[in-house]
Formats: structure tokens, sequence, C-alpha cells
């Protein structure tokens, strides 16, 4: 609808699978169609519970994607490996920390 698709080599809905965030199945299947390990992927997102609890049980890392700073502020049983503020922090994040 956005005309996104030519950003991505795949898109994964949970609607395909018939399993929802944070189910870390769902994070599984893109990983199998990427071809590569959830050691050597990084999620960004931008809801603590959907995304990155279940990147974080899937075994990837996490990016909580916090635009306001208020997500930082809640306690949650989950951690992201680096909240960013904007996309562009979040790829800088994710080019300086690459395995």
């Amino acid at each position: 609808m956005l005309g996104l698709n030519q950003f991505f080599d795949c898109i994964v809905m949970s609607t395909q699978f018939g399993f929802t965030k944070p189910d870390p199945r769902l994070f599984a299947v893109a990983n199998t169609l990427l071809g590569v390990t959830p050691q050597q992927s990084v999620y960004v997102g931008n809801d603590m519970e959907k995304d990155v609890k279940g990147a974080k049980q899937a075994g990837m890392r996490a990016i909580l994607l916090d635009r306001d700073g208020k997500e930082s502020k809640k306690a949650t049983e989950v951690e992201p490996d680096f909240y960013a503020k904007d996309l562009w922090e979040a790829w800088q994040w994710i080019r300086s920390n690459e395995a």
C-alpha cells in the first residue's frame, strides 16, 4: 500500500502463518526466509511487549524505537539492546555493533 516493498527482501505477516507477535516463531520465519541466524539479526520495533519480547525470545537483538522517550522509563520484564529515538539512530547502532 505504501510502496515500501522495494526496500525489503521479504515481508512476514502474521496472518500468513497463524501466530502473532510476540510469538518467537514469527521472528524465526523471518530469519529463515532471509537465510540468517537469530544472532545475525536485529529487530527494530516500537512495542516493548510485541516487538522486543518476541525478538529476544527468538534469540535476536532488539532495538526499541522510542521517539518520545516514554518507553525507556517503563519497567518491563525484557530490555532492548538499544533505545533509539529514530531510525537513523537505530541504523547507526546496528552498523557499530555488527558481528
